[in-house]
């Protein structure tokens, strides 16, 4: 598949994106891969549902990690796992 090859690119991301899958750790790139696609090929209605998940994931990691800031101070000792996020 060619850089340019959009129809291809769009046959990928419907095998990595249900209608009902949810943006998180294992498929976000999937989810940006698929916002630069339908940047591309003009699909404005699923560019804005794909960039809408990634903001929702976002927004979510977001207060996790926030969260962490008072169980762990930079430079702790303790080893963070990334496991599994508690939101998903």
């Amino acid at each position: 598949m060619n850089a340019n090859d959009l129809e291809g690119a769009e046959e990928i991301v419907k095998q990595h994106i249900s209608d009902s899958a949810v943006c998180d750790e294992d498929n976000d790139v999937i989810f940006a891969a698929a916002v630069r696609l339908y940047q591309k090929n003009g699909n404005k209605e699923m560019e804005k549902k794909m960039d809408n998940a990634r903001e929702e994931y976002d927004k979510k990691l977001g207060a996790y990690l926030m969260g962490l800031g008072d169980e762990f101070e930079f430079g702790d000792e303790e080893e963070f796992v990334d496991d599994e996020l508690p939101f998903n």
